[in-house]
């Protein structure tokens, strides 16, 4: 399967009902007070309890990372170093995920993150991630990119 384009993702957003903003030319942004907020339609499974095929994951991890890429990227976004906040929007029957679980659930965000700002998410990027979750109505991530303040 090839990776999606924009196009694609736009539609698989809309389709899940997602306000699609922000794919168009990137406006001017001033970093210093700059902040993007991002919403994505997805539920976001704790891999190291998950028993499952090894393409299953896979498929799910590409899938993840490419959609936070390609919605971020056609946005301006702050320029480094920046706080990116990723929430994990639960429903349901759904349970809240500990630490270490929620950490990497929120991994391949992280990597399409990073991706987009065409780094990768070690400490010499400047872009620093913090993991939270609470409870809400939908499936959803929501991803929120401001700068840090020193």
């Amino acid at each position: 399967m090839p990776n999606p384009t924009i196009n694609d993702v736009r539609q698989f957003l809309t389709r899940k009902g997602v306000k699609v903003q922000g794919f168009d030319r990137p406006k001017e942004l001033d970093s210093a007070t700059a902040t993007v907020s991002v919403w994505l339609p997805m539920r976001l499974k704790n891999p190291l309890n998950v028993s499952e095929h090894w393409r299953v994951r896979s498929k799910r991890a590409k899938m993840q990372r490419t959609t936070a890429f390609y919605r971020l990227a056609g946005i301006a976004k702050p320029t480094p170093p920046v706080v990116v906040t990723i929430t994990r929007m639960y429903s349901g029957r759904c349970q809240p995920m500990d630490d270490d679980g929620l950490s990497a659930a929120c991994k391949n965000l992280r990597d399409g993150v990073a991706d987009s700002y065409n780094s990768d998410d070690s400490k010499k990027s400047g872009l620093r991630f913090v993991c939270q979750q609470e409870r809400a109505a939908d499936n959803l991530v929501h991803i929120v990119i401001e700068p840090e303040h020193q």
